[in-house]
């Protein structure tokens, strides 16, 4: 690795250091640090004659020796078009945003366009802004957000001022979110999802962006923020070393498997796209200041952390929906295995002691009973269509087919009602109700006493 150019960024007249450095492309670099001022600067190599001739400018020089508690005066300032040349690498002050006060926490660039830049300070804001304006289009609110999340989360409201400090802020690859963290020296972190109220920038001077969704970070100040490659994720990570892995369309938290655990503040990481896209597994690489780089394995399937309010919502959902589904596979069962044996016994008159004559011969043991044979049968076809229709249909679809075996059932009584070929004749095993049919029978058609559907 060799150093191409080093310059000063940062020139806060006290105690001047660089927190956070940002890249757009292969050749603009973005600074941010005590002095509040995001400085754009432009890479390139082989200066010109003219450009080397004047040189680098003294603000930008850092010398080798130098006291970094040692006062900035006035001539130490830098100038836009300022340039610092090493050899054949140059680096040039292009632009300055000057919205904040106070040192810079945080930088991203939207990947999407490379053009929109979100910066987060600790005087509690963060800005909005585009690389070509210098001026912000969104400011967004901290308290508002702050009176959001106290309604939403389970998290109690701050007695006092409210310290809250946008200390972290990402883009999602596509550009059209962005994911910000509340966090304060007690208390809860917030995550916070924003969209733009508007697809597109409308306005020339402004682009209002609302609280899409917000979750709980971790009980200690978020040091670290990213997103997966395909905006299906979104990590934080506190300066105690927790990791906490986001569903980033929801920001319900992930589960996440790591073999070992930080011991000290995170101060970067990133997800690595996986290789084969048909893996199941993302992983999440980490770096901080206990020296340690850790992978973590994220599994892409079934990692949502429930609550356990949640897991017995679920669990009561469950044993609802498999109460209601057992009831109604055996309605269908028993639907079915009736209408079975009712078109059996109405084609060959087999059957004829009722539709569960055949039980009884199997409880019998009697091997040569055709009604028993019948039945093993009609029970065979019942169980297999039965399995079938429960194991490829949801609980919600089953209603529709049960509600369709009942029409066919009622069109099959209706065809052997009318059919000259098929005929009911059971009994109904009480002798009451059998005298009585068959005193009404012989009035009529002097039927005996059976249950008898007329073929005309």
């Amino acid at each position: 690795m060799t150093l191409l150019v080093k310059f000063r960024s940062d020139f806060h007249p006290e105690d001047s250091s660089q927190t956070c450095a940002h890249f757009v492309g292969n050749s603009t670099i973005l600074t941010g640090g005590e002095d509040g001022v995001v400085r754009v600067w432009r890479l390139r190599r082989d200066p010109s004659k003219r450009e080397k001739d004047v040189g680098s400018s003294k603000a930008l020089i850092v010398p080798d020796e130098r006291d970094h508690h040692a006062k900035v005066t006035a001539e130490e300032q830098p100038k836009l078009g300022d340039c610092v040349i090493n050899r054949d690498n140059m680096v040039t002050l292009t632009r300055e945003y000057r919205g904040h006060t106070k040192r810079i926490r945080d930088i991203d660039v939207d990947l999407s366009h490379r053009n929109l830049v979100a910066s987060s300070a600790e005087d509690q804001s963060c800005h909005l802004w585009r690389l070509t304006e210098m001026t912000p289009i969104c400011k967004f609110q901290k308290d508002d957000a702050l009176d959001v999340a106290f309604q939403r989360l389970p998290t109690k409201p701050t007695v006092g001022p409210r310290k809250h400090l946008f200390r972290c802020v990402c883009f999602a690859r596509s550009g059209r979110r962005l994911y910000t963290v509340l966090t304060s020296a007690r208390g809860d972190s917030i995550l916070i999802k924003w969209k733009p109220e508007t697809i597109a920038q409308e306005n020339e001077d402004q682009w209002s962006w609302m609280v899409e969704e917000m979750a709980i970070a971790g009980d200690k100040p978020v040091a670290s923020l990213c997103v997966s490659q395909d905006d299906r994720f979104v990590s934080a990570a506190a300066v105690t070393g927790e990791v906490r892995v986001f569903l980033a369309s929801t920001l319900q938290q992930y589960k996440k498997e790591s073999a070992e655990q930080h011991s000290f503040a995170i101060t970067g990481m990133s997800f690595v796209p996986p290789v084969d896209p048909r893996e199941s597994v993302i992983y999440l690489v980490s770096g901080g200041a206990d020296k340690s780089l850790l992978r973590h394995a994220v599994s892409l399937e079934s990692g949502l952390v429930k609550s356990r309010r949640a897991i017995l919502v679920d669990g009561l959902k469950s044993g609802l929906g498999a109460a209601v589904g057992l009831g109604l596979n055996l309605w269908m069962a028993m639907l079915l295995f009736f209408i079975t044996q009712l078109f059996i016994h109405a084609r060959t008159a087999m059957l004829s002691d009722g539709p569960l004559a055949g039980f009884n011969d199997i409880a019998s043991l009697r091997s040569d009973s055709a009604d028993g044979l019948v039945t093993v049968g009609a029970l065979v076809v019942t169980t297999v269509v039965t399995w079938f229709f429960a194991a490829h249909s949801s609980v919600t679809n089953r209603f529709f087919w049960n509600g369709l075996l009942c029409l066919l059932s009622g069109i099959e009584a209706f065809y052997i009602a009318i059919s000259t070929e098929l005929e009911v004749k059971w009994k109904t095993g009480d002798a009451a109700i059998d005298e009585l049919l068959g005193g009404t029978s012989e009035r009529q058609n002097s039927w005996t006493p059976w249950i008898t559907f007329p073929n005309n």
